[in-house]
């Protein structure tokens, strides 16, 4: 049962704010591309600038259309907000050990992407945890040190018991 110190217990509002935000996550992570038109299109979209950007030569239509099957088969259940960042974080090099000269594999780019949805997973699950959180009661100073002299004296050598005759 996760806690939470009873000074710092969530108002009302927080408590709605906090799961507002959970609410949006979850929604945000159930659109993917193999379930919603518009989430293919802007995968599709983004991997397709992608590629352009960093070709080493030309693409002819039917070149293009593979690789964006290819990629889209790869990414059909990550969601596209995910694959954008995803994008956004090999332009920068921000992935690791990789050749950033071409663009990533399909593989390579679902394994990134699913790093960015990991992150939101967290962010669902911290969240669920604080919202589920239950006060408890905090120590006055005077109670703290009266514990503490209490524990030191149980925790202090005792003479040994004679044994009994």
């Amino acid at each position: 049962m996760p806690t939470i110190p009873a000074s710092r217990r969530l108002t009302a509002d927080e408590r709605a704010c906090l799961d507002g935000r959970r609410r949006e996550l979850r929604a945000a992570l159930r659109r993917v591309p193999a379930t919603d038109e518009s989430e293919a299109k802007a995968v599709l979209v983004a991997v397709t600038k992608m590629l352009l950007a960093l070709s080493a030569g030309s693409m002819n239509e039917r070149v293009a259309e593979a690789k964006g099957e290819a990629y889209l088969g790869a990414l059909d259940d990550i969601p596209a907000w995910c694959v954008v960042e995803a994008i956004r974080r090999w332009n920068r090099g921000d992935c690791g050990a990789h050749n950033y000269d071409f663009a990533p594999s399909p593989a390579v780019l679902r394994g990134i992407a699913e790093g960015v949805k990991l992150v939101a997973d967290g962010q669902i699950a911290a969240l669920t945890r604080l919202l589920a959180a239950e006060p408890v009661r905090e120590f006055s100073e005077a109670e703290r040190a009266a514990n503490i002299e209490r524990f030191v004296a149980l925790m202090a050598p005792r003479p040994p018991e004679a044994p009994p005759e």
